[in-house]
């Protein structure tokens, strides 16, 4: 899965609760995942085995969560 799928899933997935996830490219291979609570951000990490060329940064109230480098 490329990471604009991996982007559109978690926007598909949130739409249930507009305001879990705030994701974004900072760079071009690096996918940002802000999320407002530490349930969120789990959900987003557990999912990120499907984001497979791209590193992923997860972020609760703009604090490290996790990351996956290359």
């Amino acid at each position: 899965m490329e990471a604009s799928d991996f982007i559109s899933y978690l926007c598909t997935i949130s739409k249930l609760d507009p305001d879990k996830f705030k994701v974004k490219f900072v760079e071009q291979h690096t996918v940002r995942v802000d999320c407002v609570n530490y349930q969120a951000a789990q959900y987003a990490w557990k999912y990120r085995r499907l984001l497979s060329p791209a590193q992923i940064q997860v972020y609760v109230n703009n604090q490290l969560f996790a990351e996956k480098l290359n």
